[in-house]
C-alpha cells in the first residue's frame, strides 16, 4: 500500500476505533493553537488527502448541523467558520451531545478521513455561547464537485429526480444545467408530510444542506452529494397557475358575451330566450374549462414567442415557457430563482419598474 494511502487507512482506523489522540513518537501529539478550517484541510499535493491527516488539531466555528448518527456508536455535527467547514465526530452521548445550531465551539481532536470526506474525532469541546448560523450559500451543482465547498452550508436551486433501481432502492438527485449531483434524504426528512409526493412529481425546488462526500474507494474523487439537515431545508416551488390562467380566460369570454348579448336584445321573450341559451353556454364552458387546463398548459409552452407568468408586486417570474429559456439562456429552475430585473440591463431597471406600476394588471412592459 502506498505511504500516503496507508496513512489514510490508519485515520481511518482512528475514527471507527476507540477515541484515542494521534501519537508521534510513542507520545500523544501536543495540540495547537486554533487554526483555521480551511488550514486544517490543506491538500498541497492535490491527492484527495489533507496534508495534517492524523495530527491533532483545535479549530473554532459555529455549529450548522445539529448531531446525528454517523455509524454506530458514533455521532456527527458539522461545525463552520468564515472559510471552510468540517463534520466533528465523536462517540454518542459524549462531547457532541445537545449541540445546536448557532452554538458558537472550540474543539481539539484528531483530523481523520472516511470516503473522501474529512472529520475531527473531537477530543475536547468548549462551548463558547451562540452565533449566527452561517446562511446557506447559493452556488450551483458543478461548484460541489470537488472540495471548495467541502462541508459548507450551500443551497441548489433545480429540479428533483427519483431513480428506482432494478433492486427496488430508490435514490434521488437534483440537477440544474451545470450539471446533477445526489441528495442525501434520510427517513426522518422522506417522513415529513407531503414530501413524498412533491418528490414523486419531480418538483422543482431550492434546497439547502451540507456539501458533502461519500466515496468508498482512494483517490477519494467522486461521491459528491448534498446532505438537507431537516425537511424545511427544501423549498419547494409553487407549481405554474395554468388553472387560474385557463379559468380567467374562459371567465372573460362567458362575460363578454353576456355583455354583447343583453345590449342586442332588449325585448323580453327575446332577452329570455337569450338567458336561458348563455346559461346553457355557460355551462359548457365550465365543462370545457375543467377540460382545458391542459390545453392552455400547451399553448403557453408550445408558443414560438417568450412568455411568462410573474408575480406584479416583487417581479418574481412564476412560469416561464421553452422559448423563454432558449432566447434568455436560462433554465426553468433558475428563472423561478429570478425577477424580471435579472433580464434587463441595470440601467433599465427603474425604468421597467415605473412601467410595470403603471401597466394593466397581466402586462409586461
Amino acid at each position: 500500500m502506498p505511504a500516503r494511502l496507508a496513512t489514510t487507512a490508519a485515520s481511518i482506523g482512528v475514527v471507527l476505533g476507540a477515541t484515542l489522540p494521534a501519537r508521534v513518537g510513542g507520545q500523544a501529539a501536543p495540540a495547537v493553537g486554533a487554526v483555521a478550517i480551511t488550514d486544517v484541510l490543506r491538500d498541497a499535493n492535490g491527492d484527495a488527502v489533507p496534508d495534517r491527516l492524523g495530527e491533532r488539531v483545535t479549530i473554532r466555528g459555529v455549529v450548522t448541523a445539529p448531531p446525528r448518527i454517523a455509524r454506530e456508536p458514533l455521532e456527527f455535527a458539522v461545525v463552520q467558520d468564515r472559510r471552510g467547514a468540517i463534520r466533528l465526530l465523536a462517540p454518542m452521548n459524549g462531547p457532541l451531545a445537545g449541540l445546536r445550531p448557532g452554538d458558537a465551539i472550540e474543539a481539539t481532536g484528531t483530523l481523520a478521513q472516511f470516503r473522501g470526506a474529512e472529520e475531527l474525532h473531537v477530543e475536547r469541546l468548549v462551548r463558547n455561547g451562540a452565533a449566527p448560523v452561517p446562511v446557506p450559500r447559493d452556488v450551483m451543482v458543478g461548484d460541489l464537485r470537488g472540495e471548495d465547498h467541502a462541508g459548507r452550508l450551500v443551497r441548489v436551486s433545480g429540479t428533483i429526480r427519483v431513480r428506482t433501481d432494478e433492486d427496488g432502492e430508490t435514490t434521488y438527485e437534483i440537477g440544474d444545467r451545470s450539471g446533477r449531483i445526489a441528495l442525501h434524504l434520510p427517513p426522518r426528512i422522506l417522513g415529513a408530510p407531503g414530501m413524498r409526493e412533491h418528490l414523486a412529481r419531480g418538483a422543482v425546488a431550492a434546497v439547502a444542506g451540507i456539501a458533502g462526500q461519500s466515496d468508498p474507494a482512494p483517490p477519494f474523487t467522486d461521491g459528491y452529494r448534498l446532505a438537507p439537515r431537516d425537511a424545511a431545508d427544501l423549498a419547494f416551488t409553487p407549481a405554474p397557475p395554468y388553472r387560474a390562467l385557463a379559468a380567467a380566460a374562459a371567465l372573460a369570454g362567458v362575460a363578454a358575451l353576456l355583455l354583447s348579448s343583453w345590449l342586442r336584445r332588449r325585448g323580453a321573450e327575446r332577452r329570455a330566450a337569450e338567458l336561458q341559451r348563455l346559461t346553457a353556454e355557460l355551462r359548457r364552458s365550465e365543462a370545457a374549462l375543467r377540460a382545458g387546463e391542459e390545453h392552455y398548459r400547451l399553448l403557453f409552452e408550445a408558443s414560438p414567442r417568450p412568455m411568462w407568468v410573474y408575480d406584479a408586486e416583487t417581479l418574481a417570474f412564476l412560469a416561464v415557457n421553452e422559448a423563454a429559456e432558449r432566447q434568455y439562456g436560462y433554465a426553468r429552475a433558475e428563472f423561478l430563482a429570478m425577477t424580471l430585473r435579472d433580464i434587463r440591463p441595470p440601467e433599465d431597471v427603474p425604468a421597467l419598474e415605473r412601467a410595470v406600476a403603471a401597466a394593466p394588471d397581466g402586462h409586461t412592459p
